[in-house]
């Protein structure tokens, strides 16, 4: 009964309710006395507020079928926009420097993200890619995305390829599953960046496959990979929209209440999985 509600329209949902509280209401008035003009224009707004409350905190958001990593069964998770406005500015295409120039630009211990693929290395520096969050790259004939989540505080990159389709051409997100940013695609798609699994559109089910990527200081990386290209962090956005996220207490764009409290929600945790056997580093504590 629970998957059958959920799996309905999100307005058909929420008009279940609003009609569930009206009746409710209705009873309660009835049980009390006739029913009054003044008892179904308060039945009718108290089914309102409820709907509408009920809509702040997700309760009728769109839900995705997925299969989450370690996991067997479906799972439907909330796919739900970002809420105020929370939308990136305008900007230019990215710009790839060599390391003479960027030095100009990074000092030593700034983070980037590095990626080494057909002995090709590039360095994405947290500063662009952070306010970016995805760069649609070539390595070789390889098409690859590197992808930032403001919102995890993680880096994914995937090859761009599914199956024989077409590569993927990921944009910022404006969505979020399990509070994981939703990219959307050229075709209509969206691809959750912490999975690399397609949540909707016409690549629903698809998977990308994963490649390795390190965080980071420049100085390292680029005694490491000395030939590396480096994005600039000239041309992006002007503001940073998660800006006032960081700063918070809250745990995620839409707040979860996190049951096991060893850790704060947004601690950053290293996480390790081998063969079933799972466990999550603090990221402080090492």
């Amino acid at each position: 009964m629970k998957t059958y509600w959920i799996k309905l329209p999100p307005r058909t949902r929420a008009l279940g309710v609003f009609l569930a509280t009206f009746v409710l209401a209705m009873l309660g008035f009835s049980i009390t006395g006739g029913l009054e003009q003044v008892d179904l224009l308060f039945g009718i707004y108290i089914g309102g507020l409820t709907t509408y409350f009920l809509a702040r905190w997700g309760t009728f958001a769109t839900r995705v079928a997925l299969i989450l990593p370690g996991q067997e069964l479906t799972t439907y998770e909330k796919f739900r926009k970002n809420p105020g406005r929370r939308r990136h500015g305008p900007a230019e295409p990215a710009e790839f420097i060599d390391p003479d120039e960027a030095n100009e630009e990074l000092l030593p211990d700034d983070r980037v993200i590095g990626v080494f693929h057909n002995k090709e290395a590039a360095a994405y520096p947290l500063a662009a890619l952070g306010v970016r969050e995805v760069s649609n790259e070539e390595y070789g004939d390889t098409p690859v995305v590197v992808t930032w989540s403001p919102v995890t505080y993680s880096a994914r990159a995937f090859f761009a390829k599914v199956g024989d389709k077409d590569a993927v051409t990921l944009g910022a997100h404006t969505h979020t599953v399990f509070n994981s940013p939703a990219m959307p695609n050229n075709d209509g798609s969206t691809f959750i960046q912490f999975t690399g699994q397609a949540a909707t559109g016409p690549l629903t089910g698809w998977s990308l496959n994963q490649i390795p990527v390190i965080t980071t200081t420049w100085a390292a990386w680029e005694k490491a990979h000395p030939d590396t290209e480096v994005m600039s962090t000239e041309g992006g956005p002007e503001a940073d929209v998660f800006e006032n996220y960081y700063a918070n207490d809250r745990n995620g764009i839409h707040s979860l209440a996190p049951k096991d409290k060893r850790l704060h929600g947004k601690d950053i945790v290293l996480g390790l999985d081998i063969e079933g056997d799972i466990k999550a580093f603090s990221y402080p504590g090492l």
